[in-house]
């Protein structure tokens, strides 16, 4: 599956370097995440990040839904601190772009976040 999503991505955006690759990775990192394979989705989370940079440059907003991604993958498999780190990557992306705190996708990485707050509390008490 994951091959052909590769193929799927539009023949267009071939004139931009590393723009398949990019979101093949980011497709790959999904199609990986559903089936629950945490690894390899987040080895191509982190794929996409890099290209990202190489792309659009350090910390672009687009990048923000990748760290978001990752925030919540390192939940679930209880990388309290990494996770929170990942929506705090997330967060002052989303700040940079100037998107404020009455946005949807910012209140969305808050509550993610608030969610391993709480969790990683369950841990202590």
């Amino acid at each position: 599956k994951v091959k052909r999503i590769y193929d799927k991505v539009d023949d267009d955006i071939n004139d931009v370097p590393n723009l398949k690759l990019l979101l093949y990775s980011i497709k790959a990192g999904d199609v990986y995440a559903k089936r629950g394979d945490k690894v390899k989705a987040v080895d191509f989370y982190i794929e996409s990040l890099r290209l990202y940079q190489l792309v659009a440059g350090e910390d672009s907003i687009e990048s923000s839904a990748i760290y978001h991604k990752l925030g919540n993958i390192y939940h679930e498999v209880k990388l309290y601190d990494v996770s929170m780190d990942s929506f705090r990557r997330c967060l002052v992306t989303r700040k940079m772009a100037r998107l404020g705190d009455d946005n949807t996708e910012v209140d969305i990485t808050l509550r993610d976040k608030a969610a391993v707050h709480e969790s990683r509390r369950d841990i202590l008490f």
